[in-house]
């Protein structure tokens, strides 16, 4: 089975297309999913629901390895330095990669799959910044993470990322 595309409604709807055709529903705030949901589904997207991690996601199962390699780096960089709870500057990425603050932007804005590359979580330097799906679905799904009330207030790490508190 391979992730094609994640979209994230108003209503904090996760829609996914598997395989090019089939749509799973689970509804991220009530953390219940649609009966015809697989258990493989379920399983996936178990964790966050819960508010204990990511979804583990092996990345060759998905559409992503059909993205350019520079915007594939700059997501698996992603998943490594901005965990379930915490966020990252686009400028902060940017260094991580070897890229520029703009190029992330544009890499957030071509991601098939939010979520299991949690482009939420990039946010501007005094502000949200954009997010595909709508700023107030950002937001949410930063509340829902526990990040947003720090970043708010300005908590940083060491590493300039910021924290929950």
């Amino acid at each position: 089975m391979e992730i094609c595309r994640i979209r994230i409604t108003e209503n904090i709807i996760l829609e996914a297309v598997v395989s090019g055709r089939r749509i799973l529903r689970t509804d991220l705030k009530r953390g219940t999913f649609e009966e015809s949901c697989p258990g493989w589904f379920k399983d996936l997207f178990r964790d966050y629901l819960e508010k204990r991690g990511d979804p583990e996601v092996d990345l060759s199962m998905t559409s992503l390895n059909e993205l350019p390699d520079k915007i594939q780096r700059v997501y698996i960089v992603l998943r490594e330095i901005a965990p379930f709870g915490s966020v990252v500057t686009y400028s902060d990425l940017a260094k991580a990669t070897g890229t520029h603050p703009r190029f992330v932007g544009y890499a957030m804005r071509m991601n098939p799959l939010p979520l299991i590359v949690p482009c939420h979580r990039v946010v501007g330097k005094r502000g949200l910044g954009g997010f595909s799906s709508g700023v107030d679905i950002k937001e949410a799904l930063l509340r829902f993470e526990g990040c947003l009330p720090a970043l708010q207030r300005g908590r940083r790490t060491s590493s300039g990322r910021f924290r929950r508190p």
